[in-house]
């Protein structure tokens, strides 16, 4: 509970990680069935608001650009919380409009606004619209396509079409994309 209210000097080095290490600290804390006062609450969806980026998404911190790793990280975070006031400080309609530009032609998602795009980008962007309810077919066409051309020749599954699988891309990944996506159409 001791870094709720502030972290110390030594963490500033991880600024750009802010909703991380919101997300981390209140998974360990449901974990532990630590309940959160309303204050507390409230001063996330705060904190976090000032990471989300004018045109949509969440930087790492205040005035940072939007990433849709740190979007996945603070979206979690506040579906922690589980309050009205979490869910309603997430501008959807930008959230929307601004996942959809990271979409790319072969429907992979790059990271940020000229980032790199691999299956992470995938998992982030699909499982941060259907936690918001934001999923269309618009979205999500042919998102389990490129997903499936990372697949290697032994199964697993690579950062993106004919690079090799690395231990961050495991079958699991694949897995857990696959249900994400067939989840997407029973709903």
């Amino acid at each position: 509970m001791k870094g709720l209210p502030g972290l110390r000097e030594g963490f500033t080095g991880v600024d750009a990680s802010k909703p991380w290490l919101i997300y981390w600290m209140l998974h360990a804390l449901e974990l532990m069935s630590v309940e959160l006062s309303e204050g507390d609450r409230s001063r996330v969806v705060s904190t976090l608001a000032t990471c989300q980026d004018p045109e949509g998404g969440f930087g790492g911190g205040h005035g940072q650009i939007a990433h849709l790793a740190t979007t996945y990280a603070a979206v979690h975070a506040l579906a922690i919380l589980g309050t009205e006031e979490a869910y309603r400080s997430v501008r959807r309609d930008d959230l929307y409009r601004w996942i959809l530009r990271m979409k790319q032609p072969d429907s992979s998602f790059v990271m940020h606004n000229g980032g790199e795009s691999d299956v992470r980008g995938s998992y982030c962007a699909l499982a941060v619209a259907k936690m918001m309810g934001i999923t269309t077919a618009q979205l999500t066409d042919e998102a389990a396509d490129f997903v499936a051309s990372c697949q290697t020749y032994e199964g697993g599954i690579s950062a993106y079409p004919g690079s090799k699988r690395t231990a961050g891309t495991r079958s699991a990944d694949w897995l857990r994309l696959r249900s994400l996506i067939k989840s997407m159409w029973s709903t």
